[in-house]
């Protein structure tokens, strides 16, 4: 699925075990879309998610992300 995302970047500010098995990672993002030819928008915002151990690796389990730029 072509959805325009021509760049994304995180940073990870804070990651908390939780037990053995659960994690957490709180940061922020940038995303930098282009949704039509020509046109190019950017969004800059926060997040979290929760991990779950699961065998040999660590998998996303909940993840939530909300813009910090103003509705316009």
């Amino acid at each position: 699925m072509d959805s325009g995302v021509k760049g994304a970047a995180l940073e990870i500010l804070e990651l908390v075990p939780v037990g053995e098995k659960t994690a957490y990672d709180i940061g922020k993002y940038r995303l930098t879309i282009e949704p039509e030819p020509g046109v190019t928008v950017e969004d800059v915002g926060k997040y979290v998610v929760i991990w779950k151990h699961d065998g040999d690796s660590w998998k996303l389990e909940v993840d939530m992300f909300n813009t910090s730029l103003p509705a316009t």
